[in-house]
């Protein structure tokens, strides 16, 4: 999981926060450089006069920023007079003009924006710690910086048509893994407890980071997990439970909801995802999931177990093993699957794990592995994933099976204990 992360990767890193720009303030009118599938090399920021210009700084490796991309496009030929979206690619993110080339000739037929490379100055005005980031410009002034739910039509018009405007902001916390986040220490500052456990709620820009604090090699002091969700927060407590889907999850709970529903809404996150915080002795890592285990059965009051229990599958296999693509050595590992665009989807040089995973995700039923130790794969495959009679021919073309069937699998089961103390209302 993506969230289970000790450190983050700051794309803002090393930037003189004192000069960079809030909103409301005046943007000097520098003359942006670099520029790529656009009628000049530069431009200005005054040229984009009478519009809204939205800066989307994103990088190549970043599938969330790519894929807001064709819903972007769409907004952009809808209001080309009103909106004037120009990606910036920094030059921190470490792609180069040669890669992002390449990167929008596979996707010229899809969607297309000038596009700022090797940026440095637009970092330091606007510096991030995470992207997508969306920066918002009108004559010459910041007026919002935001998340990508906040850019759409009716924003913009808004944007234009009122002299302020007031969308939800994208906020960051700083987050200092070397010390607790929610500190309990006397006033010399030396922490005044051997034990302490912190659950709390969801905090708007603090970023979903979880780890250990080591003290040295083996032993651990501290476990974070911020911004989680309950399933996040079990997964991380019970690692041998990480990979179990949601199709691999039984909720035997009142409140289902709490656990299953859209976890990218943002009332929802604010609902159910926490933060939690365990500090104690210097202890191996068995110890220290130990008592976070205990902490999460207290707070969320739920039992977790594993049954085995059959069920229905789709089951891939070998169909003939001349027909397997071949993959050259040192082949970059790439997916379009996340693109949405209506193409054909791609997987290159993927692993056949996640390439199941991402089948679960669309099906939302089992996919069972069993081709007898292929771990790599190179696949093209129907533009619609959920046509099962096309992608199965596509598949059989290149070498594999897909069949329905039934196999006994283990599942995780997570329950209310109602006789657990500490009971979290939400």
């Amino acid at each position: 999981m993506a969230l289970l992360c000790l450190f983050f990767r700051a794309s803002g890193h090393n930037i003189n926060n004192n000069h960079f720009l809030k909103i409301g303030d005046h943007v000097p009118d520098i003359t942006i450089q670099n520029m790529l599938f656009n009628s000049s090399r530069s431009v200005k920021i005054s040229d984009y006069k009478g519009k809204i210009l939205v800066l989307d700084f994103w990088a190549t490796w970043c599938s969330s920023c790519i894929s807001h991309f064709p819903e972007m496009y769409a907004l952009q030929k809808k209001i080309p007079d009103q909106l004037q979206i120009l990606l910036v690619n920094c030059k921190s993110t470490r792609d180069s003009e040669t890669n992002i080339k390449a990167f929008f000739e596979k996707r010229k037929a899809y969607y297309h924006f000038p596009t700022v490379v090797m940026d440095t100055a637009l970092e330091a005005m606007f510096p991030h710690h995470s992207i997508p980031h969306y920066v918002w410009i009108k004559d010459n002034v910041l007026i919002a910086v935001t998340y990508a739910d906040e850019l759409n039509e009716a924003n913009v018009i808004k944007a234009l048509s009122e002299p302020k405007v007031h969308l939800p902001e994208k906020t960051f916390i700083p987050y200092d893994l070397s010390r607790p986040y929610f500190n309990s220490s006397d006033s010399s500052g030396s922490a005044d407890y051997l034990y302490r456990s912190y659950l709390g709620i969801y905090k708007d820009g603090l970023h979903a980071i979880s780890g250990f604090s080591f003290v040295n090699d083996t032993l651990i002091n501290r476990i974070d997990v911020m911004n989680a969700s309950r399933i996040q927060l079990i997964k991380f407590a019970f690692p041998a439970f990480a990979e179990f889907k949601s199709d691999r999850i039984i909720l035997n709970v009142a409140r289902k909801t709490d656990f299953s529903a859209d976890s990218s809404s943002t009332a929802w996150r604010s609902r159910n995802c926490f933060c939690y915080e365990s500090s104690f002795p210097p202890c191996e890592r068995s110890l220290a999931l130990s008592i976070m285990q205990g902490d999460i059965r207290k707070y969320l009051r739920v039992k977790i177990d594993t049954v085995e229990a059959e069920q229905g599958c789709h089951i891939l296999s070998v169909a003939d093993r001349n027909r397997l693509v071949h993959i050259p050595p040192n082949t970059h590992p790439e997916t379009n699957i996340n693109e949405h665009t209506g193409a054909a989807v791609y997987f290159i040089n993927s692993s056949l794990h996640a390439f199941m995973l991402k089948m679960e995700d669309i099906y939302r039923v089992l996919f069972i592995d069993e081709t007898a130790g292929i771990e790599r794969v190179s696949l093209n495959l129907p533009p619609d994933l959920l046509d099962e009679k096309s992608l199965s021919e596509s598949l059989y073309k290149q070498g594999f099976k897909l069949t329905k069937g039934k196999r006994k699998i283990k599942l995780l089961v997570i329950s209310d204990d109602i006789s657990k103390a500490g009971c979290l209302n939400q």
